[in-house]
């Protein structure tokens, strides 16, 4: 391309294609004739006007940018911006070509010059008449400068610096007093939402010189509609993400604006929906912000527009992302006192929630982000009773009952830790999990491949929780748990604090008799490998203690016959337990070490083991050692 500061050659063709960037009004011959010398001007003035017209349409293409940055195209397209000389029509066309090629990456660095941003700055700074295409080029120059910002840190700090950011907010405020026409608020605001993207000087820029005021009043003020209230809201989205600007919010009633676009009548367009939502989702995630968005009235917003507008049989992707943003701002405000105080004492969230569960069953995200309210929300007691009475923990028992994938691991393991609490809280919650199968859901939760670490814990902590209480026993004994957990304590691929859980469950459960038929060989009716892998677990020191404690319980609660105290016998418990009880004293593992070595003494074969072991000078030794002085004897 062989471009010219006079005299503009003129491109391929004067007309534009339909799709060109080329104005209405902009690039039309002047009407009349003039003779002589006006006549030349007026020609070499159409054939630079003709020229624009075919560098703007041919910036369009990557390809042609990219010459036109290689022929030093961009630096005279720059000068005639810069140059207030220039007729209006003219730098109208320099800045429409220039915001074409600052779409391309490979033209934008030679855009986005210091000078240029200046000029840009400068036409946004102008008195928004109509006259001379004033207007046309502050749209042009916003358009511009949101296309040199997008996606270069770099970029949006040359615009702050030359002071492009409050300019913007200028034009934004203008709007209300109608000094801004709605084609430039609606460019001002698209780039103001291309500097808010990320985390740089021009957003925290735009927080500083008032930008979070101006863009709410634009909301409040009922003027924004379509795009430019979509941009303005995602806007206000990207700002709420970086805690230097939430005071705003705050300041400018930003919650209840937000929750006024949720509950307007007639409902605004999902994509306004969407950045209202995640704007409130990431102001909850503060906790300074508890009680504003309480007070807004968002919970119950929220909760509105999911039961209304997002729980439809088939999402489309826009929609899911809003169910996701609106379930996550619930489980971030529960998260809060003030959160957790609110929707506890309501009658109504609890039940709403609850009625979520099977709407969004197909989407894992939104799932995930409800059963995680529970935990906080069974801390208080009368969400507590809600959750009991109300369809709560069979809610929790199916999320647990799927097959493990990806998609819901991390649901079943909230579910799991969400029911734990409900049971570790009262008995009535261990009834009622076992009423509904929480324990037969465990048990086939844990048989399945590839069930993570930290599921298998939480889910074996559960079974321990449930199996604490009389009334579970037969329902957990029917499930196979006992045979589940003697799978799990010689298992390699367990973890200790797995077989921990898995130990205390046997304890628990080794008190009913009826364990005796998972416990002991069909064939022989001998502890079998019950005794072996119990008695393992008892020889092993481990980075939990208490899984010696339970191994050791359970075999004195299983030992009942003599037939079981030589087999023990046999298998060489007494050194084990001769170890535990000098190694770990005045401890409940000494204790039932203890208790189990006096059973095992009721027999001459046991005597004569213990004696064999050292346990004569083992057991003296433990006396010693906890003997009470005569002076504390004597104080008692």
């Amino acid at each position: 391309f062989l471009v010219g500061r006079v005299g503009f050659p003129a491109g391929a063709g004067t007309q534009p294609s339909p799709s060109a960037s080329h104005r209405p009004g902009w690039g039309d011959s002047a009407s009349g004739a003039a003779e002589g010398g006006d006549a030349a001007r007026n020609a070499a003035a159409f054939q630079r006007e003709q020229a624009l017209v075919g560098l703007c349409n041919l910036a369009t293409q990557a390809s042609a940018a990219a010459r036109i940055a290689q022929s030093g195209g961009i630096t005279v397209l720059a000068e005639i911006l810069r140059d207030p000389s220039e007729e209006a029509r003219i730098r109208d066309g320099a800045a429409n070509t220039l915001r074409n090629l600052a779409s391309h990456s490979e033209a934008k660095l030679g855009v986005a010059s210091e000078g240029t941003i200046r000029a840009l700055v400068g036409f946004l700074d102008s008195d928004g008449s109509t006259e001379d295409h004033r207007d046309s080029l502050r749209t042009c120059a916003a358009q511009l400068l949101r296309s040199i910002s997008f996606g270069s840190d770099e970029n949006k700090a040359k615009i702050a610096e030359a002071g492009g950011v409050r300019a913007l907010v200028r034009v934004v405020e203008g709007a209300g007093r109608l000094l801004s026409s709605p084609a430039t608020t609606e460019a001002a605001v698209a780039a103001l939402r291309s500097l808010a993207f990320t985390r740089s000087q021009g957003s925290l820029d735009l927080a500083r010189c008032g930008g979070v005021s101006a863009l709410l009043r634009l909301v409040q003020s009922g003027q924004a509609q379509g795009p430019v209230l979509a941009s303005a809201v995602e806007t206000l989205q990207n700002l709420s993400a970086y805690e230097e600007s939430q005071p705003y919010f705050l300041q400018e009633a930003g919650l209840p604006t937000m929750v006024g676009l949720l509950q307007s009548e007639p409902p605004v367009d999902l994509r306004v929906a969407e950045g209202a939502v995640s704007t409130l989702l990431n102001l909850s995630v503060n906790p300074a912000n508890a009680a504003g968005v309480v007070a807004s009235g968002a919970v119950e917003a929220v909760l509105n527009l999911l039961a209304f507008r997002l729980c439809q049989p088939a999402l489309q992707p826009a929609d899911e992302l809003a169910a996701e943003y609106a379930t996550g701002m619930l489980q971030h405000t529960s998260a809060t006192e003030e959160g957790r105080q609110h929707m506890a004492r309501s009658p109504t969230i609890v039940p709403q929630l609850l009625a979520l569960l099977p709407q969004l069953a197909d989407h894992p995200g939104c799932v995930e982000y409800i059963v995680a309210t529970v935990p906080h929300l069974a801390r208080h007691e009368a969400a507590r009773a809600r959750l009991l009475s109300g369809g709560g923990v069979l809610a929790l028992v199916r999320q647990i009952a799927q097959r493990v994938t990806p998609q819901v691991t991390n649901t079943m393991d909230m579910a799991v830790i969400a029911l734990h609490f409900l049971c570790h809280q009262s008995d009535s919650g261990k009834v009622t999990a076992g009423a509904v199968g929480a324990g037969d859901a465990v048990v086939d939760l844990l048989r399945q491949p590839g069930v993570p670490v930290g599921l298998q814990e939480h889910a074996l902590a559960l079974l321990q929780c449930l199996s604490a209480l009389t009334d579970n026993e037969r329902l957990l004994l029917a499930s196979g748990a006992v045979r589940e957990m003697l799978e799990i304590l010689p298992s390699a691929h367990r973890s200790a604090q797995a077989k921990e859980y898995a130990a205390a469950v046997l304890q628990n459960l080794s008190v009913n008799p009826e364990s005796r038929a998972q416990t002991a060989s069909p064939t022989t009716a001998s502890l079998g490998r019950s005794a072996a892998a119990l008695l393992a677990v008892a020889k092993q020191p481990s980075a939990y203690p208490k899984a010696r404690t339970h191994a050791v319980g359970a075999l004195l609660n299983l030992c009942t016959t003599d037939g079981d105290k030589r087999e023990l016998l046999a298998l060489g418990a007494v050194p084990v337990l001769l170890s535990l009880v000098s190694s770990v004293l005045a401890t409940a593992a000494a204790e039932v070490g203890c208790s189990l070595l006096h059973n095992l003494a009721g027999l001459p074969e046991g005597r004569q083991a213990i004696e064999a072991a050292g346990g004569v000078k083992a057991l003296v030794g433990v006396l010693c050692s906890l003997a009470v002085p005569p002076e504390a004897r004597l104080a008692a």
